[in-house]
């Protein structure tokens, strides 16, 4: 895939970059064509998130990546501790979920933050909603059953 165009770069300075835990609506790779955007808009989960300088066309340009966990809502297909599940109602409308999603842990992309892969969700936000405390921990631990220690 060649590299994005200057003006599909989110501008990261007027909209800001997600952090780890927020939900994005990402066009995930598919494994088949790992360099280019999957079809549609999922929800995904932010692993970290950071700033670095490039040349875009003679312009350098401040852009965002993001280690982006692929979110789906087969949620049967990746059981803890390999997937990481929200499947209670106030977490799901908390964080614009319709349904049982799981984020599967061993499928993390580094993606640059452009149109191109990240979308706004259904209320227009590009990003904002960010796991609760409760399940950020339970995250870290899951996270650490998965490591193996």
């Amino acid at each position: 895939m060649p590299a994005p165009k200057y003006g599909d770069y989110c501008d990261v300075a007027a909209v800001g970059l997600p952090a780890a835990f927020s939900i994005v609506w990402c066009r995930f790779p598919y494994e088949e064509h790992p360099d280019e955007p999957g079809k549609d808009l999922r929800p995904c989960l932010v692993r970290q998130s950071f700033t670095t300088e490039i040349d875009v066309g003679g312009k350098t340009l401040l852009i965002g990546l993001i280690d982006t966990v692929y979110g789906t809502k087969q949620i049967d297909r990746f059981p803890p501790p390999r997937g990481f599940h929200i499947d209670r109602e106030e977490d799901k409308r908390a964080l614009g979920l319709v349904y049982d999603t799981v984020f599967q842990l061993d499928n993390v992309v580094r993606l640059a933050w452009t149109r191109s892969y990240f979308g706004p969700d259904k209320s227009g936000m590009l990003f904002g909603k960010q796991l609760s405390r409760q399940l950020q921990e339970a995250l870290r631990s899951q996270w650490l059953e998965f490591l193996g220690r």
